[in-house]
């Protein structure tokens, strides 16, 4: 959110950033797109450095990965595990390990692994484990995958999974990062919300920031997203609904989630009441 607020400044159309040697960023997801706009932008002002993303967490103390070198570096990667760290894909039915570019839950260990939850022992045995080699794990909660040469890219947060009313699992960051590639798109959040048809379940709820010249045509962009959504994602993936808003709340420079869940919640309440009215 920092560097779309430098892309998006009036104050900095005419800067030289040329000043600027190494542009981090870390502790929320940044989509493709987004990185793609932030390159160019940086590029634009004379800066010759690229974004670079790194990926940790609390229990490993901080970074575990970090694109150290340029090839490391791609497009939605988070970078290769820093030295001494290990990072591994777990199937979360099967508890195995997976190959690479297969997506399952990233477990991770290293020496900066913490040694536990104080007074917490329920936790401590959700997110810690040790494996018949006698090497702990962080079962991080983060969805994700491993190429080829060793780059980690993250795709979602299991503790973000929407299950639909068919049961079938979502993943929103999934749905976030391919309608942040379409061109009429500033910024998006997709939740979680209670469907208007089925008790059970929730439906993936878009929320949509739309770039300025766009902003009018709602309906027509409406109709535009859900096309390229069926060219890029599996039929249950979709985003079913569609918000157009002026802004996404943020907490502390991070995508309030919480707050966007209840407006979407607030939104079907006031349309269950509309519709028991009109009965």
């Amino acid at each position: 959110s920092f560097y779309e607020g430098l892309v998006k400044s009036k104050k900095l159309r005419n800067a030289d950033l040329s000043f600027l040697k190494c542009p981090i960023a870390g502790g929320n997801s940044m989509t493709p797109a987004s990185e793609i706009r932030v390159n160019k932008f940086l590029k634009e002002h004379n800066c010759s450095a690229k974004m670079l993303k790194g990926y940790g967490m609390t229990e490993v103390a901080s970074a575990i990965s970090f694109p150290v070198v340029d090839e490391t570096n791609k497009i939605g990667s988070v970078g290769i595990p820093l030295s001494k760290s290990t990072i591994k894909v777990m199937d979360f039915k099967t508890g195995k390990e997976l190959k690479y570019n297969e997506k399952g839950e990233l477990w991770l260990s290293g020496p900066t692994v913490i040694k536990g939850y104080l007074n917490n022992e329920e936790e401590q045995k959700k997110t810690f484990t040790v494996d018949e080699n006698g090497i702990r794990w962080v079962k991080s909660g983060d969805i994700g995958y491993i190429d080829e040469d060793g780059c980690v890219f993250i795709t979602g947060r299991s503790k973000r999974s929407i299950i639909r009313p068919d049961g079938h699992n979502v993943y929103p960051q999934e749905i976030e990062n391919v309608l942040a590639e379409f061109e009429a798109v500033e910024s998006c959040c997709v939740v979680g919300a209670p469907s208007l048809e089925y008790e059970n379940g929730v439906i993936p709820t878009a929320f949509v920031v739309l770039k300025d010249k766009y902003k009018g045509y709602e309906p027509e962009i409406e109709k535009k997203l859900r096309e390229y959504s069926q060219q890029h994602l599996q039929q249950r993936e979709i985003a079913e609904e569609y918000v157009f808003v002026d802004e996404i709340p943020l907490k502390d420079g991070k995508v309030d989630f919480k707050k966007v869940e209840k407006v979407a919640c607030e939104r079907v309440a006031k349309q269950k009441l509309k519709s028991i009215k009109n009965q």
